[in-house]
């Protein structure tokens, strides 16, 4: 706490709650979460144009979250990071196949994929098959994912 980092990754997700920004900010260790203070009019800027995706570097101070907001799904929910500089390294265009740790999620219901079974239910993982032949794990749901 009260450390002054950089970090580098992934916009998990980017909110805008009334004039401050929250962006997850992903990497291979995990999220964290980054405020944006319209008070930096500069940085403030940069974190209206975030999108999903987006690759970026950001240096701020390590704090403690506000008393009540802790995230204990998250192995970093008891700080986050205030951005003192963002920097976007590599945007993201949209964006059609969202990979997630917990559940897969279509961004639209233009996103038409084949299910080979239940095609009511919510997949619990993804398999992109290369050979042709996906696993049989009875129980789970897939998608065939076709990338050309």
């Amino acid at each position: 706490m009260g450390q002054t980092v950089t970090l580098m990754g992934w916009a998990h997700r980017r909110r805008d709650h009334g004039g401050v920004i929250f962006i997850d900010l992903r990497d291979r260790e995990g999220l964290v979460q980054v405020v944006c203070d319209p008070d930096r009019a500069a940085t403030f800027a940069v974190a209206e144009e975030v999108r999903n995706e987006f690759c970026l570097k950001v240096t701020g101070l390590v704090r403690a979250r506000p008393s009540g907001t802790d995230n204990t799904s998250l192995t970093s929910g008891k700080v986050e990071v205030l951005c003192h500089e963002l920097e976007v390294l590599n945007p993201s265009g949209n964006v059609d196949l969202y990979i997630s740790t917990s559940r897969f999620q279509p961004p639209s219901e233009q996103f038409n994929l084949a299910r080979s079974e239940n095609p009511g239910a919510a997949p619990e993982f993804i398999a992109v098959y290369t050979n042709g032949t996906p696993p049989l794990v009875p129980g789970l749901h897939y998608y065939t994912v076709i990338i050309q």
